[in-house]
């Protein structure tokens, strides 16, 4: 999941826990319900984490976070997961899909390859320094700049402000 070209949208409700946790935070973004709990939940039971939780972990919240909820096995709720920035925005449990499927939508509708590129930008970020990262930012603007796909967007955008 983590090396899927499009981006991922992971709706999470009730307990995402251990694996189900590991799972979660494999997706580019996590939308939450408001009854939603979210964490490690190994170090209780004697184990340690899974799934690449300990490398994408501390990459979104930090170290010192990231250890705590690790060292303690601890669960957050939807709103501190906010703040934390493991989730991108918490709904009321019952609009929890709606609000997924209106952001894969949004997403859907953007020109693709763009998309593809900034997630592969994403991910490679996590590897290199800031000069090697503009690199490749530079590169991917190079090819994407005279795409048709960025054109007629650039032509759409041109007509909306014409308006």
């Amino acid at each position: 999941m983590w090396q899927l070209e499009k981006p991922t949208i992971a709706a999470v409700n009730g307990a995402a826990v251990g694996g189900g946790f590991g799972i979660a935070l494999l997706h580019d973004i996590l939308i939450a319900g408001e009854s939603a709990r979210l964490g490690a939940g190994f170090a209780p039971i004697g184990l340690t984490a899974e799934l690449g939780i300990s490398y994408i972990l501390p990459r979104i919240v930090g170290a010192v976070a990231a250890a705590e909820l690790l060292f303690t096995g601890r669960l957050v709720g939807a709103l501190e997961a906010k703040e934390l920035g493991l989730v991108a925005e918490t709904v009321a449990d019952g609009r929890l899909l709606d609000r997924a499927m209106e952001m894969a939508q949004r997403i859907a509708s953007m020109p693709p390859l763009g998309v593809q590129s900034s997630k592969r930008l994403l991910r490679r970020s996590m590897h290199g320094d800031l000069t090697d990262q503009l690199r490749a930012e530079h590169a991917a603007q190079l090819m994407l700049f005279d795409h048709p796909d960025t054109h007629a967007a650039l032509d759409r955008l041109a007509a909306r402000i014409k308006r």
